[in-house]
């Protein structure tokens, strides 16, 4: 069974939504405890003003034990619309242990949030793999 808890933290550009991706313990066949749980840290910051014609949000996975891959992507959105600033999305691949990046995007007026999906596959423990998307706060952006 995968745990995901959610709370705050701080990051470089603004707040960030802290989002805990863990496994259980998995027990071996007698029922002792066996393999630790791994568990990883998405953080993605709500979209903020960059310089003057850009937003912009950080966003990183890592984890406490190395896995088999940290994949996903990332975008920014305004209001109700469904597709993302630019029409695009920042794929990313974070290796074995994890990392961090920013997305930018030109300036567009109006409640920003970002989302980002993100993909770990475990090397060991249950379940193999845990796939999770997550969104920030809206935050009200003028250019």
């Amino acid at each position: 069974m995968a745990v995901l808890a959610t709370g705050t933290a701080s990051a470089s550009v603004s707040p960030a939504t802290k989002h805990l991706i863990s496994q259980t313990i998995t027990n071996d066949a007698r029922g002792t405890a066996g393999i630790a749980a791994t568990t990883c840290t998405a953080n993605l910051t709500t979209p903020v003003r960059a310089g003057a014609s850009e937003v912009a949000s950080d966003y990183s996975v890592t984890c406490d034990q190395e896995v088999t891959g940290i994949a996903g992507f990332v975008a920014i959105f305004r209001g109700n619309e469904s597709a993302p600033l630019g029409n695009t999305v920042d794929q990313f691949n974070f290796g074995t242990m994890g990392g961090g990046e920013q997305i930018k995007r030109p300036c567009a007026s109006g409640l920003l949030y970002a989302a980002m999906r993100a993909v770990v596959i475990f090397k060991t423990g249950e379940p193999k793999m845990i796939d999770r998307t997550f969104f920030t706060p809206a935050a009200r952006i003028a250019c």
